[in-house]
């Protein structure tokens, strides 16, 4: 007699026949729902992940800030962003422009105070300089702001 020499699993066959003889295999499916609408998005949104993407997108949000059809969140947000460092420049440069004005007049008044005169000129214009730029970085979050109430004045 020959001696038994044990079965090498088959590894392309069934398995389940060898251990389970006399039991048929349940048959399990799971049924995944076709995805509605695209699976790829939207061509028409921009990609915030790469650099040109990036600067497009921040140029649609100011857009849609210019415009009403920005939410409230984003308005405030606005605020936060633009308005308190606007208010803050503003702030600094007027005080920093009256104190120049206080270095001007005396400078006037001294008879020898044609150097100081002359910086404290420069100084001023400076100082107008930064309220400008402050005037201007509140001008989006208000503008944004006044649209968008008429336009909620004119739904009503």
């Amino acid at each position: 007699m020959s001696a038994s020499t044990p079965r090498q699993p088959n590894p392309e066959g069934n398995d389940f026949a060898q251990y389970f003889p006399h039991q048929e295999p349940i048959q399990y499916g799971v049924n995944v729902p076709a995805q509605s609408g695209s699976s790829c998005p939207d061509p028409n949104l921009p990609n915030a992940m790469d650099p040109m993407g990036a600067i497009e997108a921040r140029g649609e949000v100011y857009r849609n800030l210019k415009t009403s059809y920005a939410p409230w969140w984003a308005v405030i947000t606005s605020w936060l962003v633009l308005g308190l460092p606007g208010f803050f420049l503003g702030g600094l440069a007027i005080a920093f422009g009256l104190q120049q004005l206080h270095v001007l007049l005396e400078a006037f008044t001294d008879v020898q105070g044609w150097p100081t005169f002359w910086s404290s000129i420069f100084m001023l214009l400076l100082s107008l300089l930064l309220f400008g730029m402050g005037s201007l970085l509140l001008l989006i979050p208000m503008r944004s702001t006044l649209i968008k109430l008429d336009r909620r004045q004119a739904k009503r």
